[in-house]
């Protein structure tokens, strides 16, 4: 259960400092800089959720915090 919610987070996170790189090396002023940054992580952690809750379909204990 502590592996799979590090490991969600952990992507999670990729995903938001994958849209701030993208943001700063764009050179996005202030406000579009903020709207890309969370709408790649947003955008890329449901993508997240669903490709691991593919991987992880035999364990229920797992889906709990991806779903949830």
């Amino acid at each position: 259960m502590v592996l799979a919610l590090g490991l969600s987070g952990a992507a999670c996170c990729l995903t938001f400092c994958c849209g701030r790189w993208l943001a700063r090396w764009t050179r996005c002023d202030r406000p579009d800089g903020i709207s890309l940054t969370f709408a790649t992580g947003m955008n890329n952690s449901s993508a997240t959720a669903v490709l691991t809750a593919g991987w992880f379909s035999h364990l229920p204990e797992v889906l709990l915090p991806i779903l949830s």
